[in-house]
């Protein structure tokens, strides 16, 4: 169940920012917590760029250099692959900003990121993660929200065990450290 295709759903979503919808110098961000993760995803989008000449038309330089992986399309927008520090998103603004494996990001992450994202017209954060650990605040924090379905701010997607599959049946509220619930 970890590998969920959550990684191949973001990675279209960049591609869409960048290719159908990016203005002029417009920027784009894609940050994991780990520096190999995130350059597992920039050699992906680079092999689907690669690979089509509709889209390779489109790109005037992809930088390929340790710690400077990005895609720069000809008319300036650019899409960023950087790894996340796990005491700030400093350096992560953008117009759209994809936090892949989410379980990792911190209040601390969060708190940096938020005023970056607010000099943005009309920004947005996506979050891309296989299930929360226990210190995962910031993701039950989303995954809550998300459950509750009364932000209209707020899409959520979530792949995961049916819920009357707990050993508590309908009275679980699959909140962390449930006993016998199959979705903590």
């Amino acid at each position: 169940a970890r590998q969920n295709g959550k990684t191949v759903a973001g990675e279209a979503a960049a591609l869409a920012d960048l290719f159908l919808w990016a203005a002029p110098h417009e920027l784009f961000v894609w940050s994991a917590h780990r520096f190999k993760t995130t350059i597992d995803a920039f050699r992906d989008i680079r092999r689907l760029v690669d690979g089509s000449d509709m889209l390779t038309r489109r790109v005037k330089k992809i930088y390929g250099s340790f710690g400077d992986e990005s895609i720069e399309l000809t008319n300036g927008a650019r899409l960023n692959f950087l790894a996340r520090q796990t005491t700030g998103g400093r350096g992560l603004g953008g117009k759209r900003v994809t936090l892949d494996e989410a379980f990792a990001v911190t209040p601390g992450i969060m708190a940096s990121l938020f005023p970056i994202m607010s000099a943005q017209d009309d920004p947005q954060i996506r979050y891309f993660s296989s299930a929360a650990l226990p210190d995962s605040d910031v993701l039950r924090g989303l995954v809550s929200r998300g459950r509750a379905g009364n932000d209209p701010g707020l899409v959520m997607l979530e792949w995961c065990a049916e819920p009357d599959s707990c050993a508590r049946g309908e009275r679980c509220d699959h909140a962390l450290g449930t006993e016998g619930c199959a979705l903590d």
